[in-house]
């Protein structure tokens, strides 16, 4: 039996339309993450930030930069980055936004700051978790 804490992916969310033939990648992306699921994404990673990552910062002690839910164009940039990522292969994330000249990966840096990167992945959520 499955445990009530798993959530159910089989919901609404599918394709939404067809493509044609001289549609960009762009718009296959947007066929699948669209508006309302990033947005709803953006919700629950607040959420889950709300519930469980500052509660550990303040029992850590930790400071943190002050956390900042994502719009739809950050989470569209961050999830591109990420798709970036699977096709230039480093060895860590932060050498994405390295200075080096012969390192550097052009644009990562332009598109997103490495900590805004990282504090979005720390608190990334696609379900309900209330």
């Amino acid at each position: 039996m499955l445990d009530d804490r798993v959530p159910n992916f089989r919901r609404r969310y599918k394709a939404r339309g067809f493509l044609q033939y001289s549609e960009t990648s762009i718009d296959f992306f947007i066929l699948f993450l669209d508006n309302e699921f990033l947005e709803e994404v953006c919700e629950y990673s607040a959420q889950y930030y709300r519930k469980t990552i500052i509660i550990l910062e303040v029992f850590q002690g930790l400071i943190r930069k002050k956390w900042t839910k994502p719009d739809l164009i950050e989470i569209r940039a961050f999830f591109g980055l990420l798709l970036t990522m699977s096709l230039v292969s480093k060895p860590k994330v932060e050498d994405y936004w390295s200075k080096d000249p012969l390192t550097k990966t052009p644009g990562f840096s332009e598109v997103m700051s490495h900590d805004h990167f990282t504090q979005i992945l720390r608190c990334l959520v696609f379900y309900d978790i209330l």
